[in-house]
């Protein structure tokens, strides 16, 4: 199960409010799409976390009376490495920023992820993920994000992580609106690492952006490395065509190396 589940159960209620907006407001309602989001990068630096994945996560079912109804959500993963004990260093701190779109009509809104409280979105991502178990509510206080005040929990939990049980703190923030979405937060770290780890979390909440700010300076820089890299491999493949080949062979070795260290190293919320 990859971490894209564990936020299924939240696009999954999405697609049944579009449904019965469906139902009360014709066929045009059938499709519908969330903005991405991701944290500032400032913040990421700040607290050395990664932005390590960004995908489209689009949720389809056939809804009694309606048909077939999709909605695209958009889920930004940030990870981190940290100390957990016996188990080494690992990315064991997790912080996931979700978009759904609203789906509003007449000033009514059928989403609801917007009504949920942290204990209906923690219980989505326990239906989701069978490795937390024992989830606690520890604390509850509030955070802005996206300049609106909104409800954030901190549970306590177990997770299974590489074959081990971890107690980790859980963190989650009740939805809050964009113009046209709604925006959810996760964060997660080893409990022993609260004292460090709890702050970068919650600054990564308050720094949240209803848009992905490095996504035109990497789109630049890859567009001008592609153009730097012409001749460099023209003159690779020149010097490739006199080697005997042996440096192809080391290369595919590090490459099956390194895609068994990334599937034996998930992270949090991923197994």
């Amino acid at each position: 199960m990859k971490r894209r589940h564990v936020i299924a159960g939240l696009a999954g209620t999405a697609v049944l409010g579009a449904g019965g907006a469906f139902v009360l407001y014709g066929d045009q309602l059938t499709e519908h799409a969330a903005s991405p989001v991701s944290v500032a990068a400032s913040a990421r630096a700040d607290t050395g976390y990664e932005e390590t994945d960004f995908e489209a996560i689009v949720v389809s079912e056939s809804v009694a009376g309606v048909g077939e109804v999709t909605v695209t959500n958009y889920l930004t993963e940030h990870e981190k490495r940290v100390d957990m004990g016996p188990l080494g260093d690992q990315r064991g701190a997790v912080f996931i920023a979700l978009s759904t779109p609203q789906v509003r009509l007449l000033g009514r809104e059928f989403n609801p992820v917007e009504d949920m409280s942290s204990d209906d979105l923690v219980a989505l991502v326990q239906d989701n993920y069978d490795g937390i178990s024992n989830v606690r509510r520890d604390e509850d206080a509030s955070v802005t994000i996206l300049e609106q005040s909104t409800g954030r929990t901190r549970y306590v939990a177990d997770a299974e992580f590489d074959g081990s049980s971890v107690e980790v703190d859980l963190h989650v923030s009740e939805a809050v609106a964009t113009d046209e979405d709604l925006v959810v937060t996760i964060g997660v770290y080893p409990r022993e690492l609260r004292s460090l780890e709890e702050e970068n979390v919650l600054e990564l909440m308050r720094e949240v952006v209803d848009e992905r700010p490095d996504a035109a300076e990497e789109e630049s820089t890859e567009s001008e490395s592609d153009g730097d890299d012409g001749g460099d491999d023209e003159r690779d493949g020149a010097d490739d065509s006199e080697s005997d080949g042996s440096g192809g062979s080391d290369d595919g070795d590090a490459d099956e190396s390194d895609d068994e260290s990334d599937d034996g190293d998930g992270g949090l919320l991923a197994v």
